[in-house]
């Protein structure tokens, strides 16, 4: 069953992210997007996220727990208003369905707003996060391969070999004082 939160639930509502589709959250906020979030201003980012519409369970009369909805470049829990959206709390839901469809909205989001520099990067993150079953079911693979990537995103393969190259060069630790110099002394 599905009801409209009121204007009046609204004003005395306190907001989470439901457990089951935490892991959703996380992985959408931690991806590189198409456009850097931290270049907009909040005015900006509060005109992009008005009107949205968030699914949720509700707790108890004054806590509802979203699921849906969070997947946009603009959302803030911190700051959600909730007068300015549409919220629709759902009763009867479990928590693998709370969980299916928390990957699938951020699925959808994330495929189509990648950055075009992070898509290996996006490859590994989904294969390492997303439940193996929405990887099969999206891609018809167990895990997404960078041949079946390159084909998804016309690239190369080449371009997904050197983006990893890249990241995993800028991810090296630095060699400590002590460390460049025994490298130094030895002629390396």
């Amino acid at each position: 069953m599905t009801k409209l939160l009121s204007t009046t639930d609204k004003k005395n509502c306190t907001v989470t992210i439901h457990t089951a589709a935490q892991p959703a959250f996380d992985f959408f906020h931690n991806q590189a997007h198409f456009f850097d979030k931290t270049l907009f201003n909040k005015t900006t980012l509060d005109e992009l996220s008005k009107n949205s519409t968030l699914h949720a369970i509700q707790i108890n009369n004054n806590e509802i727990a979203i699921f849906s909805g969070f997947e946009h470049i603009s959302f803030n829990l911190t700051s959600l208003d909730l007068k300015q959206h549409t919220i629709i709390v759902f009763t009867d839901l479990v928590d693998e369905v709370i969980s299916q469809q928390a990957w699938r909205s951020v699925l959808r989001t994330v495929i189509s707003s990648v950055s075009s520099q992070s898509i290996e990067e996006l490859r590994r993150n989904l294969n390492d996060a997303v439940p193996s079953d929405y990887i099969k079911s999206i891609f018809n693979k167990n895990i997404l391969s960078q041949k079946k990537l390159a084909q998804l995103t016309s690239s190369s393969r080449d371009t997904l070999a050197k983006q990893y190259q890249r990241e995993k060069r800028s991810q090296a630790k630095p060699l400590s004082i002590f460390q460049q110099l025994i490298k130094e002394d030895s002629g390396e």
